[in-house]
């Protein structure tokens, strides 16, 4: 095969090379379409080290022309596009889920051969189908798709956002579409040059303007400071720039009494405090969902009237209404922490041989393993039926009671069965369930514990009767 060679930095080479073949558990694609990456530019330039010669490439796809032994889930003729970071799932950062941190990561175009070449051999579960609508150059562009949809998810861009994107170049773009769908209000474009600032505008920026006009540009669109900036230029001192720029998280909602004559909660006011009014006294240390920090404060200033929001001493009203909508989302967290730990417990039992064979031929274990999928699913179910009434504007204080009271006891229950599923393992830090255990707890109890969700279930159908 032919396939393009870095002998050095800024030397590439056309050259003959052997045809690959795929051994068990590989694929072997014929390339159809390559992307050129900034990282690509990079290693050209001789500043990301590589071993030479190196074949260039990993955002690319191509057709699957030979497949190695065991492999059932590709065959020949399959359009696929392909993952490039090719972990070892062994150190210690795979076996706790933070894989892209792996101690022996070896992608594809940079420290295996890549897509500069006619053909490529990759492991099969690094290759994804791709539908036939796609493009060749279109499913090319799935790995710096999926860049951007995680960056997306990373930055927490929401409905009503205004949104600044620096740098209008293939990832601004994509970027610029992804925000748009995500509900953002406003786009912001900053791109020096003229075409790209084009190109931001037929993606579905509002605004696109040059670095020196982004300051009226943000005010034309009423936000000197937008809520979220995303920096995609790669130049050195931009993100400064964007961290100085960007608004201020500074606002808590707080609730307090304002009658201190009355210790109900008719006497509880909701108001609007600026942070620099707000000391935190102590950080809890509690069982689980450590990855959110919760703190007590103190206000060390006189709130004003005009912070009130609705009616005085009607706070607690204020706080009840976002409850029915506030146990879906606390049922969502529930699924997923149960789903996260049915991954590790599935994996584990695959993998994990005792008396020459996989601990998943083991009926006990399959059991373990139906029960946990079944009740996910089920509670999945609960947490979309209530998801979409609340979107049509129909009751739900009943389907959220539901699915909150099912889905964090379902979450308890299966955590705990995912350790049971990893023995001894499942009780230590190595692997993640022991984690997923001790945050499960915490969904049992807020937004009203699975006492107060029985009530509200029992006083909802009795109403009906």
């Amino acid at each position: 095969m032919r396939a393009r060679i870095l002998e050095a930095p800024r030397r590439l080479s056309l050259v003959e090379l052997p045809d690959p073949a795929a051994v068990a558990g590989e694929v072997v694609i014929r390339v159809a379409a390559t992307g050129v990456c900034g990282t690509d530019r990079h290693i050209f330039n001789g500043d990301y080290s590589v071993a030479y010669p190196a074949t260039l490439g990993h955002e690319y796809s191509g057709e699957v022309v030979m497949v190695g032994e065991g492999v059932t889930s590709l065959t020949v003729g399959d359009r696929v596009t392909v993952d490039p970071n090719i972990v070892d799932d062994e150190c210690y950062f795979c076996r706790r889920g933070v894989d892209h941190l792996c101690s022996a990561l070896s992608p594809l175009g940079v420290a295996r051969p890549g897509g500069f070449a006619e053909f490529s051999v990759l492991p099969v579960r690094y290759a994804y189908r791709v539908p036939d609508t796609l493009t060749w150059q279109e499913a090319a562009q799935v790995e710096p798709l999926a860049c951007c949809v995680h960056g997306i998810d990373q930055a927490g861009v929401t409905t009503g956002d205004v949104v600044a994107i620096t740098g209008a170049g293939p990832i601004g773009c994509l970027l610029i579409q992804l925000v748009r769908m995500q509900g953002a209000a406003k786009i912001v474009a900053i791109e020096p040059n003229a075409a790209r600032r084009d190109h931001a505008i037929a993606a579905g920026a509002d605004v696109a303007c040059a670095p020196e006009d982004a300051e009226r540009a943000l005010r034309s669109v009423r936000a000197v400071e937008p809520d979220v900036w995303i920096e995609a230029s790669g130049i050195p001192g931009v993100a400064e720039s964007a961290i100085d720029m960007v608004r201020r998280g500074g606002t808590v909602l707080l609730f307090a009494r304002t009658d201190p004559q009355t210790q109900t909660a008719r006497g509880v006011s909701a108001f609007i405090v600026d942070t620099d009014d707000v000391t935190i006294t102590r950080t809890e240390e509690k069982l689980g969902l450590n990855s959110s920090v919760t703190n007590d404060i103190a206000v060390d200033s006189v709130v004003a009237d005009d912070r009130l929001i609705g009616e005085l001493n009607h706070g607690f009203r204020i706080a009840m209404s976002t409850l029915d909508g506030g146990r879906i989302g606390i049922a969502a967290q529930a699924v997923g922490i149960a789903q996260a730990a049915y991954e590790v417990a599935l994996r584990y039992a695959k993998e994990r041989e005792a008396f020459g064979q996989r601990i998943a031929d083991f009926q006990a274990i399959q059991h373990k393993l139906a029960n946990m999928s079944m009740e996910i699913d089920a509670a999945r179910l609960l947490v979309l039926r209530a998801a979409t009434l609340k979107d049509r504007g129909l009751p739900h204080t009943e389907a959220g009671a539901k699915a909150k009271l099912f889905a964090s006891e379902m979450a308890r229950r299966q955590t705990a069965e995912a350790i049971q599923v990893l023995g001894g393992y499942g009780y230590t830090k190595e692997f993640p369930v022991e984690r997923y255990y001790r945050d499960a707890k915490i969904t049992e109890i807020y937004e009203g514990t699975s006492e107060i969700q029985r009530l509200v279930i029992a006083r909802e159908i009795l109403g009906r009767a």
